[in-house]
């Protein structure tokens, strides 16, 4: 429970070894018969295939969100991750059906929401209390309405200062909006509009400061 510890979300198994060619500096230089066995003095590691890393937090905040695609969502303590070294793949940390992972989010009892974007343009808020703690690795409950003939699906969900705001791409505009801009509701409606240009991407507004500071 302290700053020694990175928490990350991902899709798939994340790691595999380098091959042979990832280790030659010049892309034109070839390997040849001469250079086998290859041992480096430190090996290198990339995502496998179509894995991606979702999220990356420092905190030490004692609970975990996980937000899916199809708007499911599981809540459950940060102890159930184990510490592992950086070449780890680590554990499940939601269960998936024809799904994946968007965001993950650590954080304490003094957030009160989980805010959520879909891919519909819409949004809310939705109490956290609205979640009972889970265990890792379950697939977790609806976070937004499931409407089968034109699902809404999650872009992005925030766990963040009710004074922040969030930033929406739409095109070639950015555009902010003030978290209390956004309505509060409960996990089984769809949200409101909050743009009538499809939002592509979403992000947290970070404010700069200078060196002094």
């Amino acid at each position: 429970e302290n700053n020694e510890y990175i928490v990350t979300w991902a899709f798939g198994h994340l790691f595999s070894l380098c091959d042979i060619e990832d280790y030659i500096e010049k892309k034109d230089t070839k390997w040849t018969m001469e250079s086998i066995p290859c041992f480096p003095e430190k090996f290198k590691f990339k995502l496998k295939g179509e894995d991606k890393l979702v999220s990356v937090s420092d905190s030490n905040d004692p609970y975990i969100f996980i937000s899916t695609n199809n708007g499911y969502g599981l809540s459950y303590n940060a102890d159930e991750v184990p510490v592992t070294g950086l070449k780890a793949s680590g554990v499940k940390s939601i269960s998936l059906k024809n799904d994946v992972v968007v965001s993950g989010h650590l954080y304490n009892d003094d957030y009160e929401y989980l805010t959520v974007i879909t891919r519909k343009n819409t949004a809310k808020r939705v109490r956290l209390s609205e979640f009972e703690k889970s265990t890792r690795a379950r697939r977790g409950v609806q976070i937004i309405k499931e409407v089968k003939t034109n699902p809404y699906y999650v872009l992005n969900t925030f766990i963040i200062d009710y004074k922040k705001q969030i930033g929406l791409k739409t095109g070639t505009e950015l555009n902010e909006i003030k978290l209390t801009e956004i309505p509060i509701s409960d996990r089984h409606k769809t949200g409101s509009s909050i743009s009538k240009l499809d939002i592509l991407e979403t992000y947290e507004v970070k404010e700069l400061v200078t060196q002094s500071e």
